[in-house]
């Protein structure tokens, strides 16, 4: 058995971790792929002279990234709204 000491001194095994891990990786790719865009398009209209758009849109990122960290991590209880917010978010 493939076995990894963990900070309490219990052994987890590898595929209890995959298992774990797995899917946080999948989820991390899928919102590389919005970031990516961010970054393509936000570069595309700096060159072509308009920097107020990207400028703009990355501060309405950082505000939602915040608002939506809070709400859906767990430090808001939101009650119905955090059923929208994960619906619809």
């Amino acid at each position: 058995m493939d076995c990894i000491p963990s900070e309490e001194g219990r052994r987890i095994e590898k595929a209890q971790i995959l298992s774990e891990a797995l899917p946080y990786i999948r989820t991390m790719f899928v919102g590389s792929i919005g970031m990516l865009l961010f970054f393509m398009f936000g570069g595309a209209l700096r060159a072509a002279g308009d920097a107020q758009t990207p400028l703009r849109l990355g501060v309405v990122m950082t505000i939602l990234n915040v608002v939506f960290n809070v709400a859906l991590i767990g430090g808001v209880d939101l009650g119905l709204a955090k059923l929208v917010l994960l619906v619809f978010g």
